[in-house]
């Protein structure tokens, strides 16, 4: 027999921190999501939620209209979307490979959706505003929202783009496989 000796596996402090962020992050998310179900539960009622859909009026089509005739579903099923990121989180912590591939795709889905959202907010403001005649004032406050959305999801999108890159360096990904644990 050889003697082998076993090499510990250094942890990164990068996982480190953004595996704890991510638990406080999404742990809070999905305190608020419960809140958010609780709510829709109890004071919303199905009957109750369309007939208040039905006096609110003109719904612009399309995806505003997907979302509000939808939430009902919407809202519970972006709680399990929040529950899946936080077991990530706490997989990550342990270095789990399957976490830090859910993390991948979930950086990459959260770009994509930084990307859709903004298109949506251009699209979505446009259909409210159609064919009403606005004050110049409002122009230049648009514009200024417009300027600073674009800053912040151009922001996101650098930062999910860098732990994107920073999740699939060799060494972190040495670090998950050396682990060994599946589960």
């Amino acid at each position: 027999m050889e003697n082998q000796t076993l090499v510990p596996v250094v942890k990164s402090t990068f996982v480190t921190v953004f595996a704890w962020l991510m638990i406080i992050f999404n742990g809070f998310g999905l305190f608020m999501s419960i809140i958010q179900n609780i709510i829709f539960a109890f004071l919303f009622k199905s009957h109750e939620f369309n007939t208040l859909s039905d006096e609110m009026g003109d719904i612009p089509e399309g995806l505003p209209a997907f979302f509000f005739n939808h939430i009902q579903l919407l809202i519970p099923l972006f709680g399990v979307f929040i529950l899946f990121a936080f077991i990530s989180s706490i997989a990550l912590l342990k270095r789990k490979e399957w976490a830090r591939k859910a993390f991948l795709f979930l950086l990459g889905f959260g770009i994509l959706y930084i990307i859709a959202g903004t298109v949506f907010q251009f699209i979505f403001m446009r259909s409210i505003f159609s064919g009403i005649e606005l004050p110049s004032e409002f122009n230049f406050i648009s514009l200024f929202f417009i300027i600073i959305m674009i800053i912040f999801s151009l922001g996101f999108i650098i930062l999910f783009g860098w732990l994107f890159r920073k999740l699939s360096a060799d060494k972190i990904k040495e670090e998950f496989i050396s682990s060994g644990t599946i589960i």
